[in-house]
């Protein structure tokens, strides 16, 4: 009888270790994937789809993050806390720096993404989690871990600071020029013209805008910069290969536009072939921006006023394009 409960209790205690392994696998999984996609050119849609869970999920980490700081123990080891905090942001901040040059990073940029990164990340509060419940670090420095972390990572925007602040001077006493590609600056750009849909017309529209003769309707000598979507990943991929600023994602989604860093277009042009989709996409756009110019191209007269009627400026039919 002893020895079934022995048995019974090995291989409870076995099962249960393999499920906090297998839940903490789970979670790396998911940060992971979460990693990996964020490289993506998926990354823009899917950051406006999350964003309505972003600010509650914020929220919950950061009050979860504050009560778990133990201010006795705080108070009691603030030597040790702040060496072990400086150590950390210095070590980091060396590491990075140094590898930053190996990636295509200058000098000035690697100092300023290391002093940025040099935070404990999201991911510490997993791990602690899960030497505190096997029992691989003591309580006391678990906790003293976890301040470290949180203080980290409350410091990120004056480390940000003092990154911009040291990338300046040395790009001032070095004289390193600004990157001023015209692929950087249709991405960066606050008020780019906008083109939904990258097909055929799009490509068209795009090359078009991308000539000098675009300057003469008010662009600079380089054409209007301008930024385009498109839901076809192989289409995307194909345009980013050839050089054109073009982001995966419904473009006619205001949150889509926003997490890519247009907050007023100057103009959008709705290429979109199926034609409740562009009306739709019209409307959603005319609502969210009242002031600025929307075209859209039409299939037949009907289409260009139901188009008209959505809030398009104007609309061109199919058989006057040229």
């Amino acid at each position: 009888m002893l020895s079934l409960l022995l048995n019974y209790y090995s291989e409870s205690h076995l099962l249960f270790s393999f499920w906090k392994i297998l839940i903490f696998f789970l979670q790396l999984g998911a940060f992971l994937a979460g990693a990996l996609l964020a490289e993506t050119n998926f990354r823009t849609q899917i950051e406006a789809e999350i964003r309505p869970f972003r600010g509650l999920l914020l929220g919950l980490f950061f009050v979860t993050t504050g009560t778990s700081i133990d201010i006795q123990l705080l108070l009691r080891e603030w030597p040790n806390v702040l060496t072990l905090l400086a150590g950390l942001v210095a070590i980091k901040t060396a590491i990075i720096t140094t590898i930053g040059p190996f990636v295509g990073l200058s000098l000035p940029e690697s100092i300023r993404v290391g002093l940025l990164l040099s935070q404990g990340g999201e991911f510490a509060f997993v791990v602690f989690s899960l030497a505190n419940r096997l029992g691989v670090l003591p309580l006391e420095l678990n906790r003293l871990l976890i301040i470290v972390v949180v203080l980290s990572m409350s410091l990120t925007p004056f480390l940000n600071e003092i990154g911009q602040n040291i990338a300046q001077t040395i790009e001032a006493q070095l004289d390193i020029p600004q990157d001023d590609t015209i692929l950087a600056e249709a991405f960066k750009a606050s008020d780019p013209v906008v083109i939904i849909g990258f097909g055929q017309m799009g490509q068209v529209l795009a090359n078009f805008l991308s000539t000098p003769l675009a300057s003469g309707l008010g662009g600079d000598s380089a054409g209007w910069r301008f930024v385009a979507f498109d839901l076809d990943p192989s289409r995307v991929k194909a345009a980013r290969k050839a050089g054109f600023p073009v982001l995966y994602g419904d473009g006619s989604r205001p949150a889509v536009l926003q997490t890519a860093g247009i907050n007023t277009p100057k103009a959008v042009m709705v290429m979109y072939t199926g034609r409740e989709e562009a009306v739709q996409a019209v409307e959603r756009l005319r609502l969210t921006y009242p002031g600025i110019p929307i075209y859209a191209r039409a299939e037949d007269l009907s289409h260009l006023l139901e188009l008209k009627s959505a809030g398009a400026t104007d609309a061109i039919l199919e058989n006057t394009e040229v």
